[in-house]
């Protein structure tokens, strides 16, 4: 009985840790994303971060796709910051548009709307961003290079999204963070350990030693 107690547990811890997977990141290290709003970048399900950046002119626009996210209530965090080469002591700043949708985009007439009509036949949502770094005033917050903007999805949300951030003046990184799946732990659970091979072998060895002493002490 002991044994099998001593082995359900090691099983138990393995099965766990086998079926947790590490936090994925989508960057743009491999290339820029796609500004195309009618064909954006299909963000793989899984993806918990995403880190990009955009200058005004040719790379001004990402335009992304987020489907099989956990339906209901839910945020997603947008933080920005001040790129580009400039010196600490320089005053910065950059910022634009944040496009939204629930239902795909279908043109790249949203910078400039043609009309309110067509926004709400898109159901498209839109909020400002911007990030301003001011070396003499550094007190202020507002000052710092950074600013983030929380989208709070409603009960209603169904699970796709679809983005666009569009900068109008400087250069602006940012990160999407918050993106949860259905099988993703809710957000108040500890995130699982994955168990590395060694971890494995080293489990499996206390089983053995276990199960040895339990057969001397029989003896």
């Amino acid at each position: 009985m002991a044994v099998r107690t001593v082995f359900g547990f090691i099983f138990f811890a393995i099965s766990v840790f086998a079926d947790a997977a590490p936090a994925a990141t989508l960057s743009e290290d491999g290339g820029n994303y796609s500004d195309i709003w009618a064909a954006p970048t299909v963000v793989a399900s899984g993806t918990t971060t995403v880190t990009g950046g955009n200058a005004l002119g040719a790379d001004r626009t990402d335009v992304l796709q987020f489907t099989g996210l956990r339906p209901g209530a839910s945020a997603i965090t947008f933080d920005f910051a001040v790129a580009g080469n400039y010196r600490s002591g320089d005053y910065a700043n950059g910022g634009g548009t944040l496009y939204y949708s629930f239902v795909p985009f279908t043109g790249g007439y949203y910078i400039t709307p043609s009309s309110a009509a067509t926004a709400a036949q898109e159901r498209l949502y839109n909020s400002t961003f911007g990030v301003t770094y001011d070396p003499w005033d550094a007190a202020n917050p507002a000052s710092q290079g950074t600013s983030r903007f929380t989208l709070a999805l409603g009960d209603t949300f169904a699970g796709s999204l679809f983005v666009a951030l569009d900068t109008t003046y400087g250069n602006v990184s940012y990160a999407i963070s918050g993106l949860t799946y259905p099988s993703s732990a809710p957000p108040d659970s500890p995130s699982p350990v994955p168990l590395s091979a060694g971890g494995l072998f080293m489990l499996m060895g206390l089983t053995g030693l276990a199960a040895i002493g339990i057969r001397r002490r029989r003896s």
